[in-house]
């Protein structure tokens, strides 16, 4: 005995030295769970700030993920990082239901500064980072450490799975996630409107009270991991206490659903009274909740849950011995998903292991139930036809003193028919040209390579370019346009001119890339590389220039000021891709672009500015006169060069253009 006790005493010494050991960042960036280094406190008085929780004797949990069940205190958690080069991490916890979450950080323990406050009961936009899970991002400093409180609450049972990773490696993460919830909440999407369209077409009850217990369900599942105040109601976090009503709500719908479908009347006295007594216990839970006992309604409607899925069980094997319709499915349902709940049951209160199945359990076994539930909706259908068959001579009989009134029925049924039908194929034809209008409005804003890559796997990588040519253009003395025109007639002037130039960039074959204020962006030789780019780029800008020579002359003739350009190429490697989330933008980053812009800088008005790059790869085209060096800001002096005429086939220059060409303001010249 007493060296068992020396060994648990020196295991628990362990843990305790182990636990304040800082955990180290992994370069990879992938995610890491936080276990070893993280330590807790359950704060029992309820009132304790950051500075006297320091000072509290920290535990190191028994295991991990941290699983405190049903706790009625706030709990902190303290953890150190230290990270061997600096960089940005995501810190996560993926409890949506905290009502209260606190983080501190600072260099030490004694030196602590919140960099956080709130809880679902706040409004979402709060949140440092808008998903449904809570996100913070840490900054490291290379071989710093870093010291991390954190205090939680919530009336739900308390689990607070830690994890860092990447700021770029937590994206896929985010989307896997999404994508397994969307597959689930489109089973039931389907399963829904399946069931309304038999509601609408049979107009039974049974299909009333299926669809009002997935519709209850599946908003509170979504709930449950914050997908309803993030998308449904971001700006009224008060709506979160009341989660539990759904709870309620969707009890009450499957109640009604299984008496109707099992066919339990009054006569069935235990089945009938006892499922309507639960009821009653539910809506007295609901008005708990509505008085503001969200806790005790948490707590009322979990115990409530276990007892019910026991109930229905009860009531599946009743069906079964009274050898009811299809009763094989609703049992069947029933079975996986009791055993589905006590698995998510016992994980939730940490007394079987967290994985992402136990976790996700309860959502794995509400998915199976729906579509059996489904399935055995429409085994009923085929049973109630079977049945009609062994009654057929009765219903013929029937039919022969009723045929003129079935005749109007079926033309009544068949015109709804065919009512539906004709609604299906407007929706569908709809859908086709709103999804036809969104991908030339996708193609529109990006190219058809990105917009391709973006559609089919949600996500476009940045690409690597080898050789391009990058051109700016900007618009000399804007500012002193701005001032002497109105916005709305600068605007038109902009729109006018930028118009041209998206035509001229068509026709030579060039990608537009963006416009800032009265600066226009375009480069050749990407998404699609081609060996002729700094040609092509050339020969658009020189169709630019001639272009705005025009304007500018017939603006003059007009007595109006004209508005003249600078033009810069350079030519490089670049690297592009697709910039947010929220509203796509293809961009191109590098030192290409950078000289590019010290280019148009840099120029001549007039004038093409090009870098010697560029007059490398267009020297056998056309005539190129060097500037010398010129200092350009950030890159020191450069080698520029203005372009001149293009080279003829017998390398002489190309005549100049007629007076009557230069007159026409529409023409857009051809350069060769």
């Amino acid at each position: 005995m007493r060296r068992q006790a020396l060994l648990l005493l020196f295991s628990l010494a362990w843990l305790a030295v182990a636990g304040g050991q800082p955990i180290v960042v992994s370069n990879d960036g992938h995610r890491q769970q936080l276990e070893d280094g993280v330590q807790y406190f359950i704060d029992t008085s309820t009132n304790l700030t950051s500075a006297g929780a320091v000072n509290q004797s920290f535990r190191s949990p028994l295991s991990y993920p941290l699983n405190f069940s049903m706790i009625n205190y706030p709990v902190w958690i303290r953890f150190s990082l230290i990270s061997p080069s600096a960089r940005t991490v995501i810190l996560e916890l993926t409890d949506p239901s905290l009502e209260l979450i606190e983080v501190y950080e600072g260099t030490d323990a004694q030196n602590l500064q919140r960099m956080f406050k709130g809880g679902f009961e706040e409004p979402f936009h709060e949140k440092l980072i808008p998903t449904n899970r809570w996100l913070f991002p840490l900054e490291l400093k290379a071989g710093e450490e870093k010291t991390y409180l954190i205090r939680v609450h919530t009336s739900f049972p308390l689990k607070v799975p830690l994890s860092i990773s990447g700021e770029q490696q937590y994206i896929p993460e985010v989307a896997r996630f999404n994508l397994l919830w969307g597959l689930y909440l489109g089973i039931l999407v389907f399963a829904l409107l399946y069931n309304l369209f038999l509601l609408f077409s049979i107009r039974e009850r049974i299909y009333l009270y299926y669809c009002c217990y997935v519709f209850f369900g599946s908003v509170f599942y979504a709930g449950l991991q914050g997908y309803t105040f993030q998308y449904i109601w971001p700006d009224l976090p008060q709506l979160n206490r009341y989660l539990p009503i759904l709870i309620c709500l969707t009890h009450l719908s499957v109640f009604l659903f299984s008496i109707t479908f099992l066919q339990i009347t009054r006569r069935n006295r235990f089945a009938f009274y006892g499922g309507w007594s639960l009821m009653g216990l539910f809506v007295v839970a609901i008005v708990i909740n509505l008085t503001g006992r969200y806790g005790v309604t948490v707590i009322m409607a979990q115990s409530l849950s276990l007892v019910t899925s026991l109930y229905y069980l009860y009531l599946a094997t009743f069906a079964l011995l009274r050898r009811v319709p299809n009763a094989r499915f609703f049992a069947l349902g029933w079975v996986q998903f009791l055993v589905m709940v006590v698995v998510y049951i016992l994980a939730d209160n940490g007394l079987i292991a967290s994985t992402p199945f136990t976790t996700h359990s309860l959502f794995v076994g509400n998915a199976l139930e729906v579509l059996l539930f489904s399935y055995a909706l429409a085994a009923r259908v085929n049973y109630l036809k079977a049945s009609n068959d062994e009654k057929q001579e009765e219903i013929i009989r029937q039919l022969e003193a009723n045929h003129r009134l079935q005749q109007v029925a079926n033309d009544k049924l068949e015109r709804l028919v065919t009512e539906r039908t004709i609604e299906v194929i407007e929706q569908r034809n709809e859908a086709v040209k709103q999804r036809n209008l969104s991908d030339a409005l996708l193609l529109n804003i990006l190219p058809e390579e990105t917009a391709r890559e973006l559609k089919a796997t949600g996500t476009a990588h940045a690409q690597y370019f080898e050789s391009v040519s990058v051109l700016f253009t900007d618009v000399v003395d804007f500012t002193v346009y701005t001032a002497r025109m109105s916005p709305k007639k600068l605007v038109a002037e902009i729109n006018t001119l930028f118009t041209a130039f998206d035509h001229i960039a068509c026709k030579h074959g060039i990608e537009k890339i963006k416009t800032i204020g009265d600066c226009y962006m375009a480069a050749a030789g990407l998404p699609t590389p081609c060996p002729d780019h700094a040609l092509r780029i050339t020969r658009a800008a020189l169709d630019m220039q001639a272009y705005t020579a025009r304007q500018a002359r017939r603006r003059l003739r007009e007595g109006k000021e004209p508005l003249l350009i600078r033009i810069g190429i350079a030519s490089g490697p670049v690297v592009a891709g697709v910039v947010g989330h929220l509203k796509f933008a293809y961009d191109i980053w590098g030192s290409t672009v950078n000289l590019a812009s010290r280019m148009e800088a840099h120029g001549v008005i007039g004038q093409i500015n090009i870098s010697q790059s560029t007059r490398d790869l267009i020297a056998t085209h056309f005539h190129c006169s060097s500037r010398g060096r010129v200092a350009a800001k950030g890159l020191g002096e450069l080698d520029m060069y203005l372009v001149g005429s293009p080279f003829s086939a017998n390398g002489s220059r190309h005549a100049a253009r007629s007076d009557a060409d230069d007159d026409n303001p529409n023409l857009i010249p051809i350069t060769t």
